[in-house]
């Protein structure tokens, strides 16, 4: 067989660039770094470009839009979908169950059937994304961004900002959407004016405020748009055989106190009440029951974790026979859902468990860093998911949904919406610009489960119809709201899907603030008179 000489493989280019694998390929999917194959399929390197790479350092984008950027093992945001430590988020919703996802957020242990690649390369085809974090990153990293709003990195020893540059507030869209590039991509971050105050205590990590367009000329021309996470912390270990599931379900129940206080808090409520408004009213009723609720210790919060997830389900109203067995059935259950939908809310459940820094997620991290406790930390999510930009968007594409009945009625509901200077719900994102996988995941999983719903047609005339408009593809917020109304969930029956989904991800966050020594401390840049 041909052999090619004078070309690097992947392991000697990384490790002459001094970066991981999984940072390689990342430079290859953006366009960095060229690669070519060998004839036996092997990647290869021309030792020329990777030296040139080497000598002007790793590549980073143009500072534009703020955003808040905090070192994190857990999610990585890849060209269409999330990667749970490594491990692809729609492969993931292909077979594994919540409980296992859940579970492999908050220790990193999946498993085993959950994997996917074993070898290097497939890394590259699956467009791994690397975060370029900020905790605690080298002295020359700290100072690259030029000008930037306000900049101040991770830990306490980060250095002080030199100047920052005027910018904007931006607030508007998706769910889960990371920076605001698009009308439908809200950002919780805001920046400032002039010039940034440095930290006034060394006992408090301020993230770095990564600045707005005249912060200094990028290294590369193809760095991504969005911020996203180191290639440590996406690493994939070849070969490893991870040990570990979502345990016993009998782990997934709440206590006997915990449930009586959690049903007694939710039957106060009226009995219109939405859904992630009586989830607001049972998570701090299952906290008072629990009387060792301050334990932080991983292994207690994981034990939290369940109980919580499991406590919120089994506190919500009944709509049909009660279920036991996996968190999908009974939420289902719980929701009214048919059992042949039970694999589909399983479904979003998975692609729906973290977003990397996601507004409530960067909320529950702060919380955490002050060491609020693990329940005081979903509370605190919670309240951030319930904003009608981030986990209500699914109760905007669920009332899209009801304005047509008849799917000849796609194109008035969306210009309607359009002429009242409207944004369309379920359509577009800030970080997947050609299109949010998870929605194309989980509208599938819907058609298998109940191919001749009306709704689905009706689904389907609006995609048509936003695409006729040239208007973003859906996301997973139009897949959600398909999926309530495809299953004759009640209204807002999205948005507690989305809320108890997204516990997962908040404590493995939790988690890792638990880990540091001090707090999150975001400055503010004063521009009063």
């Amino acid at each position: 067989m041909e052999q090619l000489t004078g070309w690097l493989t992947a392991a000697e280019a990384a490790e002459r660039l001094g970066v991981k694998p999984a940072t390689l390929y990342a430079y290859v999917s953006r366009g960095v770094l060229a690669r070519r194959r060998s004839p036996a399929g092997q990647s290869l390197f021309d030792p020329a470009e990777v030296e040139r790479l080497a000598r002007r350092g790793r590549p980073r984008r143009p500072a534009g839009a703020s955003e808040v950027v905090i070192e994190s093992r857990i999610t990585a945001l890849g060209g269409d979908r999330p990667f749970y430590r490594g491990r692809d988020a729609l492969e993931l919703a292909a077979s594994a169950s919540f409980e296992e996802v859940a579970v492999g957020l908050w220790t990193g242990s999946f498993d085993a059937t959950a994997q996917r690649g074993v070898d290097g390369d497939s890394l590259e085809s699956r467009d791994v994304p690397t975060t370029h974090t900020a905790g605690q990153t080298d002295a020359a990293s700290r100072e690259s961004v030029g000008a930037p709003t306000l900049q101040t990195i991770g830990h306490a020893d980060a250095a002080s900002p030199k100047s920052s540059n005027a910018s904007t507030p931006h607030t508007v869209g998706h769910a889960d959407a990371a920076p605001p590039q698009s009308p439908d991509a809200p950002n919780p971050q805001t920046v400032g004016h002039a010039h940034a105050v440095p930290p006034q205590s060394s006992d408090a990590r301020t993230p770095q405020i990564v600045g707005h367009a005249h912060a200094g000329p990028p290294e590369s021309p193809d760095a991504p748009t969005a911020q996203t996470a180191d290639a440590a912390s996406v690493e994939w270990q070849a070969g490893t055989v991870l040990q570990g599931d979502g345990g016993d379900l009998a782990e997934w129940r709440a206590g006997a106190a915990s449930l009586a206080a959690g049903r007694a808090a939710s039957a106060a409520l009226p009995a219109d009440v939405l859904l992630l408004d009586r989830i607001l009213a049972i998570v701090p009723a299952l906290a008072a029951a629990d009387p060792l609720r301050g334990n932080l210790d991983p292994a207690a919060v994981v034990d939290v974790g369940r109980a919580v997830i499991a406590g919120v389900v089994d506190c919500l109203p009944e709509r049909g026979p009660a279920a036991s067995g996996s968190i999908a059935a009974r939420l289902a259950a719980r929701l009214g859902a048919e059992n042949r939908f039970i694999d589909s809310i399983r479904a979003a459940l998975v692609l729906l468990a973290d977003h990397e820094l996601a507004a409530s997620t960067l909320a529950a991290r702060v919380a955490a860093s002050v060491r609020a406790d693990p329940y005081a930390v979903v509370v605190t999510g919670l309240a951030t998911v319930s904003g009608a930009l981030h986990g209500g968007a699914s109760l905007g594409a669920e009332a899209l949904l009801d304005a047509v009945s008849d799917p000849a009625e796609a194109d008035a509901a969306i210009g309607l919406r359009l002429r009242r200077g409207e944004r369309i719900p379920g359509f577009g994102h800030a970080v997947y610009k050609a299109g949010d996988g998870r929605a194309g995941a989980l509208l599938d999983r819907i058609s298998a489960a109940a191919p001749d719903h009306p709704v689905l047609a009706s689904a389907a005339a609006l995609r048509e119809a936003a695409r006729r408009r040239r208007l973003p593809e859906p996301n997973v917020d139009f897949a959600l709201a398909t999926l309530t109304r495809a299953a004759g969930l009640p209204t807002g029956a999205g948005e507690a899907i989305f809320a108890v989904a997204r516990i997962a991800g908040w404590l493995a966050h939790a988690m890792e603030e638990y880990e540091q020594r001090t707090p999150l401390r975001l400055r503010a840049v004063y521009v009063g008179p």
